[in-house]
């Protein structure tokens, strides 16, 4: 997945939007991206 991508799924995520399936597709597959979040 695209960073840019990511970083807007995780900023929805961290405004209360909830998870897309994207999102959680890319959590199972790195993790470590959300670790330092």
């Amino acid at each position: 997945m695209d960073e840019r991508i990511f970083k807007k799924e995780l900023s929805l995520f961290q405004k209360g939007h909830g998870v897309s399936k994207k999102a959680l597709v890319l959590f199972k597959e790195r993790p470590c991206l959300f670790e330092g979040a």
